[in-house]
């Protein structure tokens, strides 16, 4: 990440989610354009794997004591967008390595080329960025399809 934006993911992480978390019992996300607010261990749980070298991997052998990525062998698309600060390639990569055994493919969408002006973390689902559903639907389409129906 670039220096400011480590500091807001640091500020938000480390500082925001525990001192919002005491205050209010939950994690008010909204006021940071993350979503919805997080039940307060959830935002703890997403704070610890957010702050450790592979994500979900993290918590193995802690507060994951059995799980079944390695197993994991169907296909998976991961969406990301250029200026997405924190789902940026190398961070993408480090959360698809979570399952090595997955057919995964990446995608990383550049906000103009669909006449947007950003797609960023948490925009892919607004109603503004509809003319990117159907890059999912499809894929899921495809994906979906048994192929030994003929």
């Amino acid at each position: 990440m670039k220096v400011q934006d480590q500091f807001k993911s640091h500020f938000f992480m480390n500082v925001f989610i525990p001192f919002s978390n005491l205050i209010f019992g939950h994690t008010k996300s909204q006021w940071f354009g993350m979503g919805e607010k997080l039940p307060k261990a959830v935002a703890a749980q997403w704070r610890t794997w957010c702050n450790g070298c592979g994500y979900v991997k993290t918590a193995f052998g802690k507060t994951i004591d059995k799980h079944y990525f390695n197993d994991l062998t169907f296909p998976s698309m991961w969406v990301n967008a250029v200026d997405d600060f924190i789902a940026n390639n190398k961070n993408v990569k480090d959360m698809m390595a979570v399952s090595p055994n997955s057919a995964a493919e990446t995608i990383t969408l550049i906000p103009k080329e669909y006449g947007l002006k950003e797609i960023g973390q948490m925009k892919f689902f607004s109603r503004k960025s509809s003319i990117l559903w159907p890059i999912c639907l499809d894929w899921l389409d495809t994906h979906s399809k048994d192929k030994s129906v003929n």
